[in-house]
């Protein structure tokens, strides 16, 4: 089973036009037992192409993406599949 917790999503507008933050919790459990086998966090940062919501969504899109990807790469350790073969 894996859980998923987004603990951050929000655009950083400190420094116009600012930068798409994202973290992702992921937590893979082992079924019947609910045993935890590993637990990782996931940080991106992608920069805003204009300051709007645009802009915003763009990055967003490219940082879930990129999170997303990191996410399949690690469950493959496992001996997975993105065809849900853990």
């Amino acid at each position: 089973v894996l859980d998923l917790e987004l603990r951050d999503f929000y655009h950083k507008t400190t420094s116009p036009p600012g930068t798409a933050e994202i973290v992702v919790i992921a937590e893979l459990f082992q079924t019947p037992s609910f045993n935890s086998l590993s637990r990782k966090e996931l940080r991106v940062s992608v920069p805003v192409e204009s300051f709007d919501a645009d802009g915003a969504v763009k990055a967003f899109d490219k940082g879930l993406g990129t999170i997303f990807g990191e996410i399949l790469v690690w469950l493959e350790e496992f001996g997975g599949s993105s065809s849900g073969q853990i």
